[in-house]
């Protein structure tokens, strides 16, 4: 078995216990192996609004979450080889967020799903005339799937990638429903599979991060790999 990669949120917990989670989350226990990567994020848990006035600069971003683990890594806390992970969404923010991640010591960044396909295409070859994106730049993005079984699913992902306000959004949702009641569940198949085959088609993807959330999901997923897809 490999080894696993695990994510880390800093919610409201302080800058030395955000240190020690890394530093117990990237070593071998009794328990577990070492991590081959850690997934460095804020965190979404409500008390961060509450916590905010109180905290201040103590509440952590997820850039100090990687910028933390690289100065734990250099100085020898963790494994060397142990490598950095970190999230953007690309259907809210610019190249810019993904630029800061880079410089934090951020070697690899998954992505929300690119579920608005222009606004994520804009997002790739924008972070690509920068430099953020190819084989000079160092490091890998990896393109999350979010492999939808319904209309349902989709409409969740709407939101949980903060984009459920948007028109283009709500007309997603609506034109996918649409289809899938006129067309069945097929319909849903060919969604999953052109979002795939779109996101394949980009220079200089590192790989995917797939996300079947439920049973729905996953028999998208199995259709996908029996078709030679993933």
């Amino acid at each position: 078995m490999g080894r696993p990669i695990r994510t880390i949120a800093a919610q409201v917990r302080s800058r030395k216990k955000v240190a020690q989670i890394i530093c117990d989350a990237a070593s071998p226990t009794d328990k577990h192996t070492s991590a081959q990567a850690l997934l460095l994020v804020s965190g979404g848990h409500k008390m961060r609004d509450v916590a905010r006035p109180l905290m201040g600069s103590n509440l952590l971003d997820s850039f100090e979450m990687i910028s933390t683990a690289t100065k734990l890594r250099q100085n020898g806390y963790i494994d060397r080889s142990t490598a950095i992970w970190g999230v953007e969404n690309p259907l809210v923010d610019g190249p810019e967020r993904l630029e800061r991640k880079i410089q934090a010591g951020a070697e690899a960044i998954v992505t929300q799903p690119p579920i608005l396909w222009g606004k994520f295409e804009q997002w790739w070859y924008s972070s690509l005339h920068r430099g953020l994106i190819g084989t000079d730049s160092g490091i890998k993005i990896i393109v999350g799937l979010p492999i939808v079984g319904s209309v349902e699913t989709l409409d969740f992902w709407t939101k949980l990638t903060q984009i459920h306000h948007l028109s283009e959004s709500k007309d997603l949702v609506l034109k996918f429903g649409i289809e899938v009641e006129t067309k069945g569940k097929d319909a849903i198949f060919q969604w999953n599979k052109r979002l795939l085959m779109q996101a394949r088609d980009l220079p200089h993807v590192a790989g995917f991060h797939v996300m079947p959330i439920n049973k729905g999901g996953v028999v998208q997923t199995k259709r996908l790999i029996e078709e030679g897809l993933l």
